[in-house]
């Protein structure tokens, strides 16, 4: 498909989004659920701590781990990267090299 026709298929359902028709296809990307607080102990942390090396509110990690309100947007993909490579968060937030 060209690249015009993926624009103008695009065009075309905002313009039938706006007029409220629900047959708009979209796409949603899910991340798979995170275990926030078998990461924190992965690592060995308390949630005081993790919450102070990792920049997170203590009252909002709290809330995430006893599953009272999930992470999303910058502060899931923050924690993805936090599961996958810690220390790269580390370093890029506290600026140790």
């Amino acid at each position: 498909m060209s690249a015009f026709k993926d624009i103008k298929d695009g065009l075309l359902e905002a313009i039938e989004h706006s007029k409220g028709n629900e047959k708009v296809n979209a796409r949603l990307t899910k991340f798979d659920d995170i275990d926030i607080k078998a990461l924190r102990h992965k690592l060995n942390l308390s949630q005081q701590e993790f919450a102070e090396k990792f920049y997170i509110n203590l009252r909002t990690l709290q809330n995430w781990e006893q599953k009272i309100k999930s992470p999303t947007g910058a502060s899931l993909v923050l924690l993805k990267v936090i599961e996958k490579n810690p220390l790269a968060v580390e370093q890029a937030l506290h600026n140790s090299y």
